[in-house]
């Protein structure tokens, strides 16, 4: 079985795809492909739902309890990074802190729209700390980024300041940052500061791919001269999960840029279209992702 995690962008368009959905849902039938959900999936959904928008909101879970074959829902991002480190330092992980799969099947089968915002409130409440926690997480790194450029190349212009973004020693001292910073954010069991970035980067596939989506969006934004968008935050997030994926699937062009760009051939390989995903469905023969997980290409 394939196992492919939908962008929660796909969840509003594969509604108008009639045909793709319903090879999706024959496949998923068929035992070929599990597509996968989590809470990153329901915090970007809860964050825009009004009274108005409920019972569209309920429909939209319907979809995804359907599409995922009724239990396909992973760990919350922390466990799942969470797991992995303290496997490798032979710590046994905690089980899961919340059973998202009964979320899941609550909301779909809720008869009320006052039921529906019962079980809600409390994901509105983690998605605002969410969003709290990235926004406060990226100004520190967007400010440590700058202050690092502004330090090595004091006599360079901004745009030759942003060539110099993945060159060394500043790329190797940015990814340092990074790491520092992904230990905290997931909160890593102490053994984990005994690694260095270049260690945990070439042992855990989900750091890694944090790692260089991070760097890509630290050059996107630096070179752009933009904010952060906080849209940006929750698809940074799903790239964690990648690393028990054979396939993510997303219409957004710009995040897929984004992990493109990256230069992590892992990422390349196993970010598509929905409509990339639909053709390979019609075949019989479904093809495996082609990139191994044991590549610690560095992109620079």
């Amino acid at each position: 079985m394939l196992k492919v995690y939908f962008d929660t962008n796909i969840y509003s368009h594969i509604e108008s795809m009639k045909e793709c959905l319903d090879l999706i849902l024959l496949r998923t039938e068929q035992g070929k492909i599990g597509v996968h959900f989590t809470i990153v999936n329901m915090w970007e959904i809860v964050r825009g739902i009004t009274e108005k928008t409920l019972q569209e909101f309920q429909q939209k879970i319907k979809l995804a309890w359907k599409i995922t074959g009724k239990g396909h829902v992973l760990t919350d991002p922390w466990q799942h990074v969470q797991r992995n480190v303290k496997l490798n330092f032979l710590i046994i992980p905690e089980p899961p802190s919340a059973d998202f799969v009964k979320i899941l099947r609550e909301i779909t089968f809720a008869k009320s729209t006052k039921q529906i915002e019962q079980i809600i409130n409390p994901l509105k409440i983690s998605a605002k700390e969410f969003v709290r926690n990235w926004t406060k997480s990226m100004q520190k790194i967007k400010e440590k980024t700058i202050q690092t450029l502004n330090i090595k190349y004091p006599t360079l212009s901004k745009k030759e300041r942003a060539s110099k973004f993945l060159s060394e020693p500043v790329a190797s001292h940015l990814r340092a940052e990074t790491w520092a910073n992904l230990i905290r954010r997931y909160r890593l069991p102490s053994e984990a500061t005994l690694l260095d970035w270049l260690e945990a980067y070439n042992l855990f596939p989900s750091i890694r791919y944090k790692i260089d989506v991070w760097m890509s969006y630290l050059w996107k934004i630096y070179h752009e001269g933009k904010e952060p968008d906080v849209g940006d935050y929750f698809d940074l997030e799903q790239v964690i999960y990648l690393d028990a994926m054979d396939y993510y699937i997303s219409n957004d062009g710009s995040f897929l840029s984004l992990l493109k760009r990256s230069g992590n051939l892992e990422l390349q390989n196993r970010c598509i279209s929905l409509d990339e995903f639909c053709q390979m469905l019609s075949s019989e023969n479904i093809p495996p992702s082609c990139a191994p997980l044991t590549s610690n290409k560095i992109p620079l």
